[in-house]
């Protein structure tokens, strides 16, 4: 009963929505069949004539190109000049992110743009099997829904906030008993869920469990693949962000990070200048949001970076596919010779450590570095020390410190990667 309530809701919904949520389905599949950019001019055109920060390009040529590269700091400043003069505040989806430094960053979204981001959500879904109306459970943090929402959406909520075995033990139990196909999760609870079960002897056979999609944070090739051998299901990436909605997704067949062209115009720039970076280059990821009305994100450095892939993807889709996400710029490390060190990197360090279960390394000058160890059942220090040096420099100081638990951010994340060296954060 629930599930077909959920369907007739989903539906329900899109007819009084003007059908948004099922164009917007159908606009994205077109888009993987046809690799074509959305244009991003009945934006700029809009932007330029509502929003105080472009009005100055009124009397240049509308070209993307031609407008300045922002990220939050710069809106943060003065949030005002971002905002529509065709919006009032009260009417609008009031959105906060935090990232990984902990200052909130405010966005405001139109309906139609939470309809599209919804809509996606439900397209990218698919992708590993999972339909509206389907049971799920879903790691987030600061979700308020009825009793009676959560019944319709058969949806579990799992606040990672504060994790324990006491927690995991829950989780695990409501996967079980209820028989849930699907688990939307943070990549390291995903990570740290699979280990607690391993632990525990549970195999496939003990899951119904038919879908993962891992998102909000990286997770590990060696992570994944434990994931997968354990609940006996494909475990997909998505790359998406609180502001703007899924900008990539993994495809099941080739694992391969599709971007999403049909909702947003990204850009790959060098690391330090406004050049396009070539395929096999790590570059900054910068988003221009095509359907940001209200406050437009035009050119928006979300601080991520990723190289792209000039490889046709065999599964037939067409369009833009990143490479790998090699992290945030201000959770990457500094060699001693100056040379940058992803968060790619280290995850293939720390997987020769199966009995590491949690780590998080901090660089305290270029150095000297500190990493955080949880591990219940030992593993080989001088030999992480070694592999730390020959990644960073052979001559960098290497502290580990054995910790019981790493506290995670209020959004539920677990910072990996601190760099707290002055002249790198002042750059970030």
């Amino acid at each position: 009963m629930a599930l077909k309530l959920g369907y007739l809701f989903f539906w329900v919904y899109d007819l009084i929505s003007n059908r948004i949520l099922s164009q917007t389905i159908d606009d994205l599949e077109v888009s993987y069949s046809n690799g074509k950019q959305a244009s991003a001019l009945p934006l700029l055109y809009y932007a330029i004539n509502h929003v105080p920060y472009y009005q100055a390009l009124k009397n240049s040529t509308v070209e993307l190109e031609r407008f300045p590269v922002v990220n939050k700091e710069v809106i943060r400043k003065d949030q005002n000049l971002f905002f529509s003069n065709a919006y009032s505040r009260g009417g609008l989806i009031k959105g906060k992110t935090s990232g990984s430094n902990g200052i909130p960053f405010y966005f405001y979204w139109c309906k139609n743009k939470s309809l599209v981001r919804t809509a996606e959500i439900i397209y990218y879904n698919r992708w590993v099997g999972y339909d509206v109306g389907d049971a799920h459970l879903l790691n987030a943090v600061g979700v308020n829904k009825s009793k009676l929402k959560l019944f319709i959406q058969k949806e579990i909520i799992a606040n990672p906030r504060s994790l324990s075995d006491k927690w995991f033990a829950q989780q695990r139990k409501d996967l079980i008993d209820r028989k849930i196909p699907y688990y939307i999760g943070y990549g390291s609870v995903i990570d740290q869920f699979s280990r607690y079960c391993e632990e525990r002897g549970d195999a496939k056979e003990s899951f119904n469990l038919k879908g993962i999609i891992s998102t909000a944070e990286q997770l590990p090739e060696y992570a994944r693949q434990r994931a997968e051998s354990i609940f006996g299901c494909p475990v997909l990436r998505r790359y998406a962000t609180l502001e703007t909605g899924v900008l990539a997704h993994e495809c099941p067949e080739e694992r391969r990070l599709h971007v999403n062209s049909e909702n947003y115009h990204i850009e790959f720039l060098k690391l330090n200048s406004g050049e396009p970076a070539m395929p096999g280059e790590t570059a900054r990821i910068v988003v221009t949001d095509l359907n940001s009305y209200a406050m437009p994100l035009i050119r928006y450095d979300i601080g991520d970076l990723a190289v792209i892939d000039n490889r046709v993807c065999g599964c037939g889709r067409k369009g833009v596919v990143i490479k790998e996400l090699t992290g945030r710029r201000a959770d990457s490390l500094i060699g001693k010779q100056g040379q940058t060190v992803s968060w790619i990197a280290i995850s293939d360090v720390m997987w020769s450590f199966p009995n590491i279960e949690q780590f998080q390394i901090i660089q305290i000058s270029r150095c000297r570095f500190i990493v955080n160890v949880v591990s219940h059942t030992g593993y080989d220090k001088s030999s992480l020390v070694e592999k730390f040096k020959a990644l960073l420099g052979g001559t960098v100081d290497i502290q580990l410190i054995d910790v019981d638990v790493i506290e995670r951010l209020d959004s539920g994340k677990s910072r990996v990667v601190i760099n707290e060296m002055e002249s790198y954060t002042a750059l970030t």
